[in-house]
């Protein structure tokens, strides 16, 4: 018996926007471009240089110390060293630390020094006699101009006994820095007498940062944007301050007293620790330094800071190696809050075997971006027990679910990095052989590719970027060349074949074919701009040194294609697998998961340039264009429909299966493209291909933002394969770039975009269409409603039936209305079963009078469940978000989450024609109810409820994930004005769908960190939550299941089906 095995899985697509800040270029990258400030790293260290309860010396100075330590470090030796002196543990990090600090790259750092007092001090607080505290030796000040200053005070720090009452109390010292932050009283910072032994110790308090009772805050007149970080170095043994804690705690942060509470409360994303500047700011990360013998709690408190622990400080080559790593770190982190170079990252699809396909770009000042796909693996949660039961269950988090090539963590889930590529992961498909030097620089990994946008992953893998690997880029295609197309000057929609693609070679035939569509003054421009676009220097020769190929990848969200086994190397271990994409540059690439051999790849098979296109590449080559006019390539996310006709599990062209990929440009252009890649090993062709028309089907068709559905119909007694999407968004520039249009000038009407399609999936001939107008019209193509009159740039969210007909709709548009459009299954009989039956109404108008803060708009699509309430009556529950993507720093609308309820679950049924849409105030309002036993939370909710996002400018910017009854919603509230480092907070709602209220008992809201998060996405491991997960105070519910980056379903599991075919196997 031959017994078939299938997997049933969910889609997963999430995208994670990341980072920057505000400008005014009415779209999503405002939050990466612009700014008006520069950011500036803070870095607080603490130090504590006692010795260990085993004092060996490390050397002795001018005998055996040289080969033990840096030059560099060496020299520092000197100034607290005489020949034959025991260099001690203590004194050769203090080396360390002085030599490091010669680094000019850190010379923008500014630098703060601290230690804890002598616990023999007394200190009176409200009559209570207290000991100890922390004390600044050093406000901050640029190491760049007081770099000899600081050196002198570290180094002059006597190295004291293990037993020595002046203990490390990190608490105390992070709190009185605090104080310092905020211009507050002074409580411990002049409690030094004793310190290192002496009545007047030396160093002592800084005189300089405090005035009278108070510190000054060092933010008092700053003009700068700060980034805070800190550093923990101990030499000496574990000791605490639980002495203070209580004084110290009081109103300013919850939770127990250890350092690592302190520490993880001062890392959430909300906590602000100098709420009188401008922006948020907060504690991004710490690094935790410290002896062998005190690992285990040095690295609880590293995790809480969302850092690294950094041990085993008697190898001074290693320490300073990791010390500069983690100061280079940190100027990059800073960095990525600057206009240029930064790098944001986005995951695609999810593989079936865990693959994370993660997608990264570099915004710039001037267009064309860098960009790169990078790998990363999900693993598979661990088994445990849980508290009260014996029996182990899947939990969905582990301490790294996310992991690189080498099995370390692959993201950072802890800090403001929460969410990106670690710092030092060395991804799947990266060769490190072939990484470039880093020429000593510690902001860029070694023997790793990190979160590096231009360095490793697939932007690595363009035929002919590594010299060695026996591939070129070439001037043409060839057998070792890059392998690119362009679209035929003529497209047939539908052809029987196809149409062929032509090949995008540098030669006279196709410089000349293509001159106009580059803007090419000459065939030798038009020669250079094609030789430059392919990866050459104008000569033909091999690419530019540094030049890099790969273009952003801004909203394109890879998708995977599994060809399975199909011989030539790829079988059932190792299928042959896609990953499609499009590219700011214009080309839409497809890249191979693993060669033949079953090798990590990564390598581009093949790249297709649409013709509309072509004219971006002499922009981008010339490279003055400011990123405030961005210029747009194949933006839109791919969708694929496959049919395996023999059902053998593998797609072969020879079979007769079919493979095609969808695709819109997005704010790259107002098309659709579809691709015939059915055979794995031949260049695809051109399907067909969709465009704006003018007296045809598609005048109304905007940029196409609207990701198409792939499904199908049934109407004449036969069914019909379609791709269902929106008319897209009206926006952008006029033809001189000097002003807005559409919606992303104003509120007002749109007269394209106003629509919503659905065309075959073989020959993109239109099947029907319900558009704006001012005459009510049915017909089997058309349908007219005088109210559509907002552009729909949203995906549509589809109803099947048992037979997987596509029989109802819900989308939103612009303009704050949810459609619900009915196209119920037809039969033979009526041949007008169209004009008849298919139309669109409104569910709900959700707008408002005010032209300023009701002007709600929808980009994403909205979760349809299906569900029966409790006196068994059925509806249909359409969660949305309202928000502007394409403004997402704008602060004057009032945004919801709503909850809407259809209780016409018939398609076709005539009387949603004439019911009044669903506004506003026929929702209640749940945003006050927590638990939903508050005073006025008793309110029936037969329509649904609605939550405000009270947040100033918060705004839905994702599609909702609805999982046994509980909701996840993801916001994005925008950082303050004139701050680059205040890019905005993303947040994550889980509430109960019934009735809005919380999930967890303590909170509905839960931080994200930094920038526009994605949906969340349901997996079979568990439910990925964008932005590195559910972390902090008040998320270790293991009853709720709300912890982590992978959280638990706790909707039915996937599960195996096995099955027999008749004929095929004995029964």
């Amino acid at each position: 018996m031959r017994a078939r095995q299938k997997w049933t899985n969910a889609a997963a697509l999430l995208v994670i926007g990341l980072l920057l800040c505000k400008s005014g270029f009415a779209d999503d990258i405002d939050v990466y471009v612009g700014g008006t400030l520069p950011v500036t790293p803070y870095l607080f260290m603490l130090l504590d240089v006692r010795a260990t309860a085993d004092a060996e010396p490390v050397c002795i100075y001018n005998k055996d110390c040289a080969p033990k330590m840096s030059a560099a470090a060496h020299a520092h030796l000197a100034g607290f060293h005489a020949d034959a002196d025991n260099v001690t543990m203590a004194g050769g990090v203090k080396a360390v630390l002085a030599a490091v600090l010669d680094n000019p790259l850190f010379n923008d750092v500014e630098l703060a020094l601290a230690v804890s007092n002598n616990r023999g001090n007394t200190l009176l607080i409200e009559g209570e006699p207290i000991v100890g505290g922390g004390t600044l030796l050093q406000g901050y000040r640029r190491l760049g101009d007081a770099r000899v200053d600081i050196q002198a005070s570290i180094k002059s720090l006597p190295e004291l006994p293990a037993a020595d009452p002046q203990s490390l109390q990190p608490v105390a010292a992070y709190l009185e820095w605090y104080r310092y932050l905020n211009g507050r009283n002074v409580l411990s910072g002049r409690n030094t007498r004793g310190n290192f032994g002496l009545d007047r110790p030396l160093p002592d308090h800084d005189p300089g940062i405090m005035a009278g009772p108070r510190y000054i805050s060092p933010f008092a007149s700053s003009d700068t944007c700060p980034r805070l970080y800190s550093m923990v170095l101990a030499t000496g043994e574990v000791s605490d301050d639980a002495d203070l804690d209580d004084i110290y705690r009081a109103g300013l942060y919850p939770g127990g007293p250890g350092f690592d509470e302190l520490l993880r409360h001062f890392h959430q994303p909300g906590t602000d620790l100098a709420p009188l500047h401008r922006a948020l700011v907060q504690l991004q990360k710490t690094w935790i330094i410290s002896a062998t013998d005190r690992l285990e709690q040095a690295d609880a408190q590293a995790a809480a800071g969302g850092g690294t622990l950094i041990s085993g400080l008697r190898d001074l080559h290693a320490l300073e190696r990791d010390l500069t790593t983690a100061l280079g770190d940190m100027i990059a982190d800073a960095s990525t809050a600057v206009a240029a170079s930064v790098p944001v990252s986005a995951f695609g699809q999810v593989g079936k075997n865990g693959e994370l396909f993660i997608t990264l770009f570099a915004a710039q000042p001037t267009v064309g971006w860098p960009g790169n796909l990078k790998k990363l693996r999900l693993v598979k949660p661990a088994r445990v027990v849980p508290a009260n039961s014996e029996t182990p269950v899947d939990r969905s988090v582990t301490d790294s679910p996310i992991v690189d090539s080498r099995g370390n963590p692959g993201l950072t889930l802890a800090g403001k990095d929460k969410g990106r590529i670690a710092f030092d992961a060395l991804t799947f498909w990266t060769d490190v052989d072939a990484l470039p030097s880093t020429l000593g620089n510690p902001m860029i990994p070694g023997a790793a590719d990190g979160r590096i946008v231009t360095r490793g992953g697939a932007g690595q893998k363009i035929p002919g970027f590594i010299a060695s690997d026996g591939q070129e880029v070439g001037s043409v295609n060839g057998a070792n060349t890059r392998q690119l197309y362009v679209e035929p000057a003529l497209v047939l929609n539908g052809a029987a074949n196809g149409n062929r693609l032509l090949a995008f070679n540098a030669d006279e035939a196709t410089a000349a074919d293509l001159q106009t569509r580059l803007g090419a003054q000459s065939s030798t421009e038009a020669l250079a701009l094609i030789r430059w676009a392919r990866g050459l220097r104008d000569d033909g020769r091999s690419p530019y040194a540094g030049a890099w190929l790969l273009g952003e990848n801004l909203h394109s969200r890879p998708a995977i294609l599994d060809y399975g086994a199909i011989g030539g190397g790829y079988d059932a271990a190792n299928p042959a697998v896609r990953i499609l994409f499009g590219s700011g540059d214009g080309i839409f690439h497809i890249l191979e998961n693993t060669d033949r051999a079953g090798n990590e790849s990564g390598r581009e098979v093949v790249g297709f340039l649409p013709r509309e296109l072509l004219s971006n590449i002499r922009t981008r080559r010339a490279g003055t264009r400011p990123s405030g006019k961005m210029l747009y390539g194949i933006d839109g996310a791919p969708v694929l429909f496959t049919r395996d006709r023999d059902q053998d599990g593998a797609l072969k062209a020879e079979d007769g299966d079919e493979a095609y990929v969808y695709f819109g440009l997005r704010r790259g252009g107002a098309s659709y493209y579809a691709l015939d890649i059915s055979d794995a090993t031949a260049p695809p062709s051109l399907l067909w291909k969709i465009s704006r028309t003018t007296g045809g089907d598609f005048d109304e068709l905007a940029l196409s933002f609207s990701t198409p559905v792939v499904g199908k119909v049934r109407y004449g007694g036969s069914s019909r394969d379609v791709l269902v999407f929106g008319g897209g968004y009206n926006g952008g520039w006029d033809a001189d770039l000097e002003h807005r249009i559409g919606k992303d000038l104003s509120a007002a009407a749109d007269d394209i975009g106003n629509a919503i399609y659905i065309v075959d999936a073989r020959s993109g001939e239109l099947v029907w269409k319900a558009i704006g107008g001012l005459t009510a019209v049915q017909s089997n193509r058309h349908y007219v409603h005088t109210g559509l009159v907002d552009s729909i740039p949203s995906t549509v969210s589809a109803l099947t039936d048992a037979g997987g007909h596509i029989h109802r709709l819900y989308v939103g548009d612009t303009g704050g209305t949810v459609w619900r459009v009915d196209l119920p299954v037809g039969n033979s009989t009526d041949t007008d079963h169209r004009a008849n039956n298919w139309f669109i109404s409104k569910l709900a108008s959700l707008g408002g009078a005010d032209p300023a803060s009701d002007d709600r708009r929808f980009f994403h699509a909205p979760q349809v469940v299906e569900v029966l309430d409790d006196t068994r009556a059925s509806f249909d529950g359409v969660i949305i978000s309202s928000g502007d993507r394409a403004h997402p720093n704008e602060t004057a609308v009032t945004n919801f989450h709503f909850y809407l309820k259809d209780y016409h679950t018939t398609s076709g049924d005539p009387g949603v024609k004439s019911r009044a849409p669903l506004t506003p105030d026929d929702l209640p309002t749940r945003t006050n109810c927590l638990s939903g036993s508050e005073p006025g939370c008793d309110t029936a909710l037969h329509n649904g409820w609605k939550i405000e996002l009270a947040g100033s400018g918060e705004k839905g910017l994702s599609s909702p994930l609805v999982d046994a009854g509980r909701v996840f919603l993801t916001t994005f509230t925008p950082g303050e004005e004139g701050c680059i480092s205040a890019v905005g907070e993303g947040r994550l709602y889980v509430v109960q769908l019934a009735d809005g209220a919380a999930v967890n008992a303590s909170s509905r809201v839960f931080s994200l960190g930094e920038g526009i998060p994605a949906d969340p996405v349901l997996l079979a491991e568990g439910i990925l939550i964008p932005g590195g997960g559910i972390t902090g105070e008040g998320t270790t519910d293991d009853s709720l299941h709300l912890s982590g980056p992978l959280i638990e379903s706790l909707a039915p599991r996937l599960f195996q089906l096995y099955w027999r075919e008749p004929g095929i196997d004995r029964l």
